[in-house]
């Protein structure tokens, strides 16, 4: 995936298995984490003032 210029994050989440992020207590956790990384991709921007940039 590097070598086409992809790039992949791994949190591992002690105990957690398969598709625990469906569940609404765990989503607050995992929500974020998808956010920040898609931020960092430029695939969406999570604040008003940084729309602007």
């Amino acid at each position: 995936m590097e070598e086409i210029g992809g790039r992949g994050e791994l949190h591992l989440y002690q105990g957690a298995g398969h598709g625990f992020f469906n569940a609404e207590s765990h989503r607050t956790l995992v929500i974020p984490e998808v956010d920040r990384f898609l931020e960092s991709l430029d695939f969406i921007v999570t604040s008003e003032a940084d729309q602007y940039k």
